[in-house]
């Protein structure tokens, strides 16, 4: 036996770490797959050759003792999971939950996986390392009589000893691919978490192109792991390398943009009317954009502004993002809370409406090019109205909404190639969509706020700024209303 034997299993092993991040199940699914197929060509070989076009299949010599993960029930099962995992990743609905489950999954699955395939090779290396020893009383006490012996063929019955290091060796082979991977589950989450602030809605179809990029990626290179494990590597590299730039990209971005309070030094936002650890009111606020950002204009209507700042999802005091699928929910920075009465939900309704002319408007001239009008028309409204109010539903009321839409834009989207009629597609979509969202928030602020939240609404001690609400701290001069 060769270490040359091993080679294949270390380089597979580290390269699928960085599957096991992005698609855990269907990375485990096609480990499985390309295994069984290797070992039904070649039949119970334990070295599976494989040759198109003259190119060898890499693979393990446990496999075919290790027959579980191969067999047919075992194969249907992770091939449902698969299936699961990608209709789950790709769905609006349920990617939160999904991304929720994947700290765990992610390191469990490298594991399972990596132990499963390397427990009997690492063993056979052991024996093979034992034959090549000299006899001695000690070498014999401690590894039995395998030690020195001629003709070492991996077929002998193993060693008890032998076998017990080989299952420890092996244990800490897969711990530590494990950590690995959650170590990269966690940087791939940061970056995720990036892509959804940036498109929290899935509007720009941000979340869509990752998840086709994360499960293609894994596919192809699950695959060029059997065929060529060494390019599997120079992809895993790749990967990482890609991982953290994005990530150190947008932190440095970050830095760069935020602005040092003037008073405690804590990193602000430009478009903050206090700072988040002092709560001191800022000057040359400026305005935010239409995807959280800071502007170069400055705010000249401060109340017009803190409504502009809660349709960004953004924090009203100290413009951090606000996390939370509910129409009441506290900062995490500041502890500002978003509407603390019903006047405050109605207010922000008010600010939205006086934007659907013009909204429609747009769509319409948009709506006038055939079906290269159709993506920009929506994308717009959909920016300008109707994530400021998806974005606050509780995800259980916000799935249900987003069907039914869903079911009425196709027969509106229908409409679009009758001539004539066709023209009024897009204003119609943008017009229900937007009173059906419209509708929904209103019930769920009324649910949520009620006539109890008005009587929290009161004046601030300190310097009289009415409608302070269920705020932690005072909007006009930052005085605590509050305790913890």
């Amino acid at each position: 036996m060769e270490i040359t034997r091993l080679l294949p299993l270390f380089i597979q092993g580290t390269a699928s770490t960085t599957f096991f991040t992005s698609r855990p199940f269907l990375t485990v699914f096609g480990f499985a797959l390309f295994a069984r197929l290797g070992l039904s060509i070649s039949g119970a070989d334990a070295v599976a050759r494989f040759a198109p076009a003259g190119i060898e299949l890499a693979s393990y010599g446990g496999l075919a003792a290790t027959p579980w993960l191969l067999g047919d029930t075992v194969l249907m099962i992770l091939g449902l999971l698969a299936l699961f995992e990608l209709g789950a990743a790709s769905s609006d609905d349920l990617r939160f939950w999904y991304n929720q489950s994947l700290w765990l999954v992610q390191p469990g699955s490298a594991f399972v996986v990596t132990y499963t395939f390397a427990d009997t090779e690492v063993t056979l290396f052991l024996e093979f390392l034992a034959s090549l020893l000299p006899v001695t009383p000690v070498t014999v006490a401690a590894l039995g009589s395998d030690v020195g012996t001629a003709g070492f063929s991996p077929a002998a019955p193993l060693d008890a000893a032998l076998v017990w290091l080989g299952h420890i060796l092996t244990v800490v082979w897969a711990g530590l691919l494990a950590a690995i991977a959650w170590v990269l589950g966690r940087v791939r989450t940061a970056v995720a978490e990036i892509i959804e602030e940036i498109d929290e809605d899935n509007t720009l179809g941000l979340q869509t192109l990752m998840h086709w990029t994360e499960t293609g990626w894994t596919a192809i290179g699950t695959l060029i792991m059997f065929v060529l494990p060494s390019l599997a590597l120079i992809m895993a590299g790749i990967t990482i390398a890609t991982l953290f730039f994005i990530r150190r990209y947008f932190e440095h971005r970050e830095r760069r943009i935020y602005i040092a309070c003037a008073n405690c030094a804590t990193p602000t936002h430009p478009s903050a009317p206090f700072c988040p650890a002092c709560h001191l009111a800022r000057e040359e606020v400026r305005q935010v954009g239409l995807f959280g950002q800071a502007r170069d204009t400055p705010v000249v209507e401060p109340t017009t502004h803190r409504l502009q700042l809660m349709a960004r999802k953004r924090c009203p005091s100290c413009a951090s993002r606000l996390h939370a699928k509910a129409v009441q929910q506290s900062c995490e920075s500041c502890g500002t809370t978003t509407f603390g009465d019903i006047s405050g939900a109605n207010s922000f309704i008010r600010m939205l409406d006086a934007k659907l002319t013009r909204t429609t408007l747009i769509t319409f001239v948009l709506g006038l090019i055939p079906l290269a009008g159709l993506v920009p028309a929506m994308v717009y409204y959909r920016l300008s109205l109707i994530s400021s109010l998806r974005s606050y539903l509780p995800r259980s009321i916000g799935c249900l909404t987003r069907w039914g839409v869903r079911v009425l834009n196709i027969f509106l989207i229908m409409l679009q190639s009758i001539p004539g009629i066709g023209m009024l597609a897009m204003p119609l979509m943008c017009l229900t969509n937007y009173g059906i969202y419209r509708q929904v928030f209103t019930s769920s602020a009324q649910g949520t706020l009620g006539s109890a939240a008005v009587a929290q609404a009161v004046d601030c001690p300190g310097c009289g700024a009415p409608g302070q609400g269920a705020r932690r701290f005072c909007t006009q001069c930052g005085r605590q209303l509050q305790t913890m």
